[in-house]
């Protein structure tokens, strides 16, 4: 069975710079049609925005409030393929001056099959956090890792091996953190691409989206 899903970074300074982006973020979704989204940085002011997401999918996840602003680290799923089995959101604390990291994690299920979907929003490098938090799943066949961390361990669905991350080039700014997709080992991955495309004229993330498709 092919699973499709996207890792997208939501963030933004400014509340009135976001309709832009909103418009960007409905045309992906229209194009590439995930059944996983993972996203970070998701403010509820955003949702009334994205239609493409609040009408066909499911939201799970917590967020770290920061003043009056709390940024939700979550996981869409298509409400009518999935359904939500069990899920937790883990806040990782940072220096005052930081923004919380979140980590969302759930098990979706699909007919018979399960697929255990982590996503990560750490704000910063990990210390070793996200591999002692995922140590106890790393043998699991059908788990995937997204966000802006790559766990060593897994395999990233961009070089099919553990990576390290990189910038790459887009066309919207010079250099942009590429999000993660990681993969346990007997995970297959079809297809993956790093998308750098401007949708309505406009990039539709803080970092460069990445989709990919995965046999379950």
């Amino acid at each position: 069975m092919k699973i499709s899903i996207l890792s997208i970074n939501l963030k933004t300074a400014m509340k009135r710079s976001f309709s832009r982006r909103a418009k960007a973020v409905n045309e992906m979704i229209r194009i590439y049609d995930p059944d996983i989204v993972c996203v970070r940085s998701l403010e509820e002011y955003m949702l009334r925005e994205l239609a493409s997401l609040t009408q066909a999918y499911r939201f799970y996840g917590g967020g770290a409030t920061v003043g009056k602003r709390t940024f939700r680290t979550c996981i869409l799923y298509r409400r009518d393929l999935f359904r939500l089995e069990n899920g937790s959101t883990y806040f990782v604390k940072n220096s005052p001056l930081r923004l919380p990291g979140t980590v969302t994690a759930g098990t979706l299920v699909r007919e018979d099959l399960q697929l255990n979907v982590v996503c990560m929003s750490l704000n910063r490098p990990s210390g070793g956090f996200a591999e002692k938090l995922l140590a106890a799943r790393m043998e699991e066949d059908n788990l995937v890792v997204c966000g802006d961390v790559q766990v060593q361990g897994l395999h990233s669905v961009r070089t099919q091996e553990t990576a390290v991350k990189r910038f790459v080039r887009s066309a919207a700014s010079p250099y942009r953190r590429e999000e993660c997709i990681c993969t346990s080992e007997k995970l297959p991955v079809l297809h993956s691409e790093a998308i750098g495309s401007l949708f309505m004229g406009t990039f539709p993330s803080d970092g460069i989206p990445v989709y990919a498709e995965l046999e379950l």
